[in-house]
């Protein structure tokens, strides 16, 4: 179901609700004058029904009170308490009613993100200790558990309904390994949205110059690059009139080297493909894909328009890069929503919009996360609990977050100030229903870095796209191979 979909019918969920109590009696007259009253027509939950459906559905444990033990470096799975926040009271609830309906304890071990959650797991299986059943990691470290050959295949786990639309079809398609399914996103994983690439766009400077705010061509499948390169050149040259164009001016696009390689997928650039083996395969030799990268170079590489700041600021480059936009002086800046908060105070008006299409003519847009903070579900091949409890608890924790978490998620943010309109929500919620994850995503760190390719050449100033393609293809190849005799 499209999310936008779902948010409005959870809304109305959620008025017919509230109004429940309000349901009027309907009287009735005849012809000889006689008033029959009708009772009130009974109101559907559907968010209640959603839910007795699934329990409904569903199997039980195999003992009362059974303890599903999970280690976590994000908030994905357990927030800390109640605070009166929309977004992590959900979450808070959402693990009460799992615990209520399935008669079940879920305890949570929380880890900082410095890779000791993949170092524990890893240390525990090669020890037999299975005091962790599940976790919820970062990809890169979800991907050196593969390369250790410590994770189980979650296709074996019973009561995970991953064909189900609580679970992202695309990651784990793409992230399977010939058949296997080590890790896998659901809804669950509320911070692969929160590193979700996105666009923000000073609404102000917009106005001022004379330009459409692009929320109808976003929604009319128009805004591209072609548009964002337009309107970066509406704004004058040499800003500050010293003769000379560089980063003291006016900039029309902020950015970092990592945006340049989501910029390559949010044009539909494919780095791999699966074959009929369900193995990867290093396909970014294509004519199509260098016409792309073309166009990104030649975006991200005009110093009088674009900032990259690792290549262009040589003194405290990230201050560069928030200050620029925050002080009104650049037109767009590639962010993730985590970033946003820093925003909050921010004197001028801005907006967010999905990362642009390379034409018209692609089908949809495309959104990716970060490759080193997007967050996946794991079990260890050492685990305690039975295997279908654990199952059951992963799959009613997905479920409940498609149902009564993510809905909260784009309007926590408007609450906070941290997103200005309900534009910007929509064009929040544009980006998030189109997140992909290319086949190379999961093992990116492992497989050469490929999709960091695009990124190193611009940042170097080179556009010799295919012959670098090439020269890396066997070292790539290899590396895939390698994994997949390892798990074999």
């Amino acid at each position: 179901m499209n999310k936008r979909i779902l948010l409005t019918l959870l809304t109305a969920g959620l008025l017919l609700t509230s109004c429940g109590n309000a349901a009027t009696v309907t009287e009735t007259t005849d012809e000889t004058g006689d008033t029959t009253v009708e009772p009130p027509a009974e109101t559907v939950d559907p968010i209640a029904e959603a839910k007795n459906d699934y329990y409904s559905s569903i199997g039980t444990v195999s003992a009362p009170g059974v303890e599903i033990m999970f280690l976590s470096e994000t908030d994905d799975v357990a927030v800390e308490e109640e605070t009166g926040e929309k977004f992590n009271d959900a979450v808070w609830y959402r693990n009460i009613e799992v615990e209520d309906r399935l008669n079940v304890k879920i305890s949570h071990e929380a880890r900082d993100n410095d890779g000791s959650t993949a170092k524990t797991l890893t240390n525990n299986v090669l020890a037999g200790d299975g005091t962790y059943d599940a976790a919820t990691v970062w990809t890169h470290y979800a991907a050196s558990m593969i390369a250790s050959n410590t994770l189980l295949d979650l296709n074996t786990i019973p009561h995970l309904q991953m064909d189900q639309k609580w679970w992202n079809q695309v990651a784990n398609k793409n992230m399977s390994l010939a058949g296997k399914q080590y890790v896998a996103l659901s809804s669950l994983n509320h911070y692969a949205d929160s590193v979700a690439e996105m666009v923000m766009m000073n609404k102000d400077m917009c106005i001022n110059y004379n330009m459409d705010i692009p929320y109808d061509a976003v929604k009319e499948g128009k805004w591209t690059y072609d548009m964002m390169w337009t309107m970066m050149n509406t704004l004058p040259q040499d800003s500050n009139g010293d003769g000379n164009m560089d980063t003291s001016d006016i900039i029309g696009l902020v950015t970092q080297m990592a945006d340049i390689d989501a910029s390559m997928v949010s044009c539909g650039v494919d780095f791999f493909a699966k074959n009929d083996k369900d193995i990867p395969e290093f396909i970014l030799n294509s004519e199509i894909n260098v016409d792309k990268f073309n166009t990104i170079f030649n975006i991200y590489n005009d110093k009088t328009r674009t900032v990259t700041v690792q290549k262009d600021i040589k003194e405290d480059p990230w201050h560069y890069w928030e200050f620029k936009f925050k002080e009104g002086e650049a037109l767009f800046l590639m962010n993730f929503p985590c970033n946003l908060y820093a925003f909050v105070e921010m004197e001028q008006d801005f907006s967010i919009l999905p990362m642009p299409k390379y034409n018209e003519a692609q089908e949809t847009y495309r959104t990716m996360t970060s490759v080193w903070y997007t967050s996946c579900i794991v079990t260890p091949k050492v685990f305690d609990a039975d295997p279908g409890d654990i199952g059951l608890v992963i799959d009613a924790l997905s479920f409940l977050s498609y149902v009564d978490v993510e809905p909260t998620f784009v309007a926590a943010y408007l609450e906070q100030r941290w997103i200005r309109d309900p534009e910007s929500a929509e064009m929040m919620t544009i980006a998030l229903e189109n997140k992909y994850y290319d086949p190379g995503f999961l093992m990116n760190f492992q497989w050469g870095t490929a999709i960091g390719i695009p990124s190193s050449l611009v940042t170097a100033g080179k556009d010799n796209f295919v012959s670098t393609v090439v020269s890396k293809a066997a070292t790539i190849e290899k590396a895939i191979e390698k994994t997949i005799t390892n798990i074999e």
